[in-house]
């Protein structure tokens, strides 16, 4: 029993769960809000991680320069549980890149996909800059 003139200290701790998934390409950047804008950034195979209050409701949405990304967005409604495997699509956008003209890099962006560039030992700055010539492997003279 407490004495009437007794303080009570109780250190409450939020309850929060995960947002977690693939955001599709390395360095991306995960928009929500919380009380206020907030970002996180995809590591380098694309995984991330947000911690939200419990009963939080949102939209995430997936950004990087020359990236368009399916879906564009996912929207949450109080969030209850952990939400897992919350996976983007990022799609290299060959309409950001000026070093070449876009057929050729649409070109090499087929290229890549079609011969599982994602597996190669070499595959420095394939779609992750939106710089085709400095790409492992690839030489641009003259603008092609």
């Amino acid at each position: 029993m407490l004495d009437a003139g007794a303080a009570v200290n109780a250190a409450v701790t939020a309850i929060r769960f995960t947002i977690s998934g693939n955001a599709g390409v390395g360095g991306a950047t995960l928009s929500y809000d919380d009380g206020g804008p907030k970002t996180v950034t995809a590591n380098a195979s694309g995984l991330y991680s947000i911690r939200v209050p419990s009963g939080w409701s949102g939209t995430v949405t997936p950004s990087m320069a020359g990236f368009t990304f399916t879906p564009p967005s996912m929207s949450y409604t109080n969030v209850t549980a952990n939400q897992t495997s919350q996976n983007y699509t990022a799609l290299f956008d060959c309409a950001v890149v000026t070093q070449i003209p876009q057929t050729e890099c649409e070109a090499l962006v087929t290229f890549y996909n079609n011969t599982g560039g994602a597996n190669w030992y070499h595959r420095t700055g394939w779609l992750q800059t939106n710089t085709p010539c400095s790409w492992y492997g690839v030489y641009c003279a003259g603008g092609h």
